[in-house]
């Protein structure tokens, strides 16, 4: 009876312990932004080729214009990477 109550309580201690260790979680920050979005529309990433939404927005924050619009004004563009025309 008495090796029976020792190992169950070294059972019970094993078992309390584990409950109370430290958790190994990965660190996050708290100001980052993470946005998931389906790409599985996109066919390529070449600008002459993207129609879908997806690889068109991504063509957009990775190529550059040579001439570009400001916002709510079509009437007459900007430069952006060309210096004259």
């Amino acid at each position: 009876m008495t090796r029976k109550f020792l190992v169950s309580v070294v059972a019970v201690l094993m078992l309390l312990s584990l409950g109370f260790a430290p958790t190994a979680g990965a660190a996050g920050r708290q100001d980052v932004l993470v946005i998931g979005m389906a790409i599985s529309d996109i066919i390529s990433l070449d600008p002459a080729k993207a129609f879908e939404f997806s690889g068109v927005g991504i063509d957009a924050q990775i190529y550059d214009r040579l001439l570009d619009f400001p916002a709510g004004k079509f009437d007459k563009p900007e430069f952006s990477l060309a210096e004259s025309y």
